[in-house]
This record gives C-alpha cells, sequence and structure tokens, in this order.
C-alpha cells in the first residue's frame, strides 16, 4: 500500500523499496537527503526524528508514516531536517529499529 502511495505522489510507476534492521546511529546528524522524495516508516523501535518549523525536534511514533521533500524536489518550499534517532546509549535491547525507505528509482 504504501509503494503505491509512494509511485502516485512521485509519479514514478516504478519505486525502490528498503527494509532496514538498524541497530546503530546510522544518520545521526540531521540532514536533507538528496532525492526528490522520500517515504519513511519506522515498524519497531525508535522513529525518525524530524525539526519542526518553531525549531523543536519532534520525534514519529512507530507507524507514522512521513514523505520528506529531498534537496532534488523541483520547487522551493522548505525542506524538513531529519535523522535516525540516537540508540546507542540505549541498552542493548533497545538499539533495533525496522525501517521502510521507500525511493524512486535510481537513488543509492
Amino acid at each position: 500500500m504504501l509503494g503505491r502511495l509512494f509511485a502516485t505522489l512521485s509519479g514514478d510507476p516504478v519505486v525502490r523499496l528498503r527494509l532496514e534492521h538498524v541497530t546503530d546511529d546510522a544518520c545521526r546528524q540531521f540532514h536533507i537527503d538528496s532525492v526528490e522524495l522520500r517515504l519513511l516508516c519506522t515498524y519497531a523501535g525508535v522513529g525518525t526524528e524530524w525539526i519542526a518549523a518553531d525549531g523543536t525536534s519532534r520525534r514519529l511514533s512507530v507507524g507514522d508514516v512521513a514523505v520528506l521533500k529531498g534537496s532534488k524536489f523541483p520547487d522551493t518550499a522548505p525542506r524538513i531536517l531529519h535523522r535516525s534517532p540516537p540508540v546507542e546509549h540505549l541498552p542493548r535491547w533497545r538499539r533495533s529499529r525496522l525501517l521502510l525507505c521507500i525511493d524512486q528509482p535510481g537513488v543509492f
């Protein structure tokens, strides 16, 4: 369902799916992805963090779906800074995240 939604939003009938088991502080710096659009959904563990318009840090909950404009999106609207939440300080049994990432084809 999320793949079809992303295909509709991106206008591209082909999508690239990554389902990742993350156990470290990957992508721990706030950043904007070098893509047009990216869909993120955390199925287990700590959700993706993002910076709201008022400058506060927020966190997506398990099951929340975020579609983020990347630096290659063809308009000049503001982009949302986001990152993987730091987990290395957590007990080992809480460091595990299951993250779905959907991109347009050709993205690493």
